[in-house]
């Protein structure tokens, strides 16, 4: 009875597939390791490396981010069952009174192996699959994009991220209205593989690019396409090294010769070209308009209304929320999700909501500006002096270019709660430089108020400086102007004289010794002056 059941036990593993033999470790050791497992790993990374990925990828991304997915996931289950078959083998090889010395020597390989394999698979393998498994499901974390026609069809804008589906939008677009000879293109940036496909139908279109607030990164290779290259007084480009998730930035050198060689065959000079595909990736380099000419990246400004106003590219990149992942770019949205969530919940579900209404940039202000200046406000008595007094001194700027425009607006901008419409016209005429410095500032005063919790100091201690600057005041302005301090906002019937008052004192805060005027700053802030 015993030998009928070894005699079926022995038929059976005869009779199993060769797959199952190599995991039960029943195959020759020589057959195991060299041939199941060096020999078939070198002819699956051959196969992988000849594949035709990158038309694949312009065919349809999200079947090749999903094939990427499958690879991975059987690379895997292939590794796991090399390793455990031959080890399995390397025992049936020693327990046969075979010599250990080629056991344990395969063992020895299998372990470098697994050691490798598991590095690849973690440092590799689990970023790549986390980012194209969203993909693949149609939801790209670096955001969304925005394509609208303007100019009676004449021109087309691009703002947001270049992801998979842009090209095919602008296309149709393109198709739908061939009039279109202009196209605007406001954006951080994105895919590379859809920055070239979009690249290939400015190009075969023939268009004009052109960037009123900025093209950085990707966006570069599609904005290099057009027959004329134009951009706004005050925008950028910006250009480094491309990143993906478990990608290592030399494994994307053969990637960078082929943007180098288009750009090179557009006319490009090769030192800015080198320089613009060695900026690491976490750097950015934003060329002078000077440098841009001169390697004649772009060919020069437009004409007076040569191109339309951009409905989206008003807003300046900057300020441009098409998803979590861009706010959270902004030192100010960074420091208020870590250190005031729940405001940063309200502004961006606000922000999301208003967005495809916003006309403009200072439309879009106009929606934050409150929001954020409440968070401000509670956190500029507890900042650190170096953010007090960045705060003060941009207060100072900003009144002084708005009541060169409209003494009123100034007043408004400062008291945003009770200003209503007249906050996005004031908000329009700032400069874009204060506007990005504001960012900044605010930033500043939110993250060091949380990290540091300076104290504002009692009323005895800063008696002094308040009658001091009291006293220099009401000499500038009389007694009863200075008290409209005490409650600027009910004072609308003199705005500019509130702002006149504001901005004077400041002006002699600044001018008292630091200690001194920071205690008088964080005072004044924490009891609402």
């Amino acid at each position: 009875m015993e030998r009928q059941t070894a005699r079926e036990s022995t038929a059976t593993r005869r009779g199993a597939s060769y797959f199952v033999q190599h995991w039960r470790g029943e195959l020759p050791l020589p057959v195991s390791y060299w041939f199941n497992n060096a020999l078939l790993s070198i002819g699956v990374m051959a196969l992988l490396l000849g594949a035709p990925w990158r038309e694949f990828v312009e065919r349809s991304p999200r079947l090749y981010s999903g094939a990427i997915v499958a690879v991975w996931l059987l690379l895997l289950v292939l590794t796991v069952w090399q390793i455990v078959g031959t080890w399995r083998a390397a025992d049936a090889y020693a327990a046969c009174g075979k010599r250990k010395l080629w056991a344990s020597a395969a063992k020895i390989g299998l372990i470098i192996s697994f050691v490798a394999s598991t590095k690849e698979f973690v440092l590799t393998g689990v970023p790549q699959v986390t980012e194209y498994a969203k993909l693949a499901a149609g939801r790209d974390p670096l955001g969304a994009y925005q394509v609208r026609l303007i100019r009676g069809a004449t021109e087309l804008e691009v703002a947001g991220s270049i992801v998979f589906g842009l090209a095919d939008d602008v296309s149709r677009a393109l198709e739908a209205h061939p009039n279109i000879r202009v196209i605007h293109l406001n954006s951080h940036g994105g895919r590379v593989s859809e920055a070239r496909r979009l690249r290939n139908v400015i190009q075969a279109a023939k268009l004009t690019t052109y960037t009123a607030s900025g093209c950085f990164s990707a966006c570069t290779l599609a904005y290099a396409a057009g027959t004329r290259r134009l951009i706004a007084t005050d925008a950028a480009l910006g250009f480094h090294q491309y990143a993906f998730p478990g990608v290592k930035p030399g494994d994307l050198n053969a990637v960078y010769e082929i943007d180098k060689s288009d750009w090179l065959g557009r006319g490009f000079a090769r030192d800015f070209v080198e320089r613009a595909f060695t900026t690491p990736s976490t750097d950015l380099w934003k060329p002078t308009h000077r440098e841009l000419v001169e390697a004649h990246i772009i060919t020069g400004y437009p004409r007076t209304d040569e191109v339309a106003q951009s409905p989206i590219g008003a807003i300046s990149a900057a300020y441009q929320p098409s998803g979590a992942d861009e706010l959270l770019q902004l030192p100010l949205f960074q420091s208020l999700k870590v250190h005031e969530p729940r405001a940063y919940e309200q502004l961006f579900s606000r922000m999301q909501a208003e967005l495809p209404h916003v006309r403009d940039h200072a439309q879009l202000k106009a929606i934050m500006l409150p929001l954020v200046q409440d968070v401000v406000t509670r956190k500029l008595p507890y900042a650190s002096d170096q953010a007090l007094l960045g705060f003060v001194d941009l207060a100072m700027r900003q009144m002084a270019e708005l009541r060169a425009v409209d003494p009123a607006l100034c007043y408004d901008y400062l008291f945003p709660a009770r200003s209503g419409a007249r906050i996005s016209e004031a908000a329009s005429r700032l400069s874009s430089d204060l506007m990005q410095k504001e960012m900044a500032v605010m930033a500043d005063v939110v993250t060091s108020a949380s990290l540091e919790q300076r104290q504002p100091p009692a009323a005895s201690q800063v008696q002094d400086a308040i009658t001091y600057v009291y006293s220099e005041l009401s000499k500038q302005h009389g007694q009863a102007a200075v008290r409209k301090l005490a409650n600027p906002q009910a004072a609308q019937d003199s705005k500019d004289e509130v702002c006149r008052l504001t901005y004077d004192l400041y002006a002699i805060v600044r001018q008292l010794p630091q200690r001194e005027g920071t205690g008088l700053l964080r005072y004044m802030f924490a009891n609402g002056r």
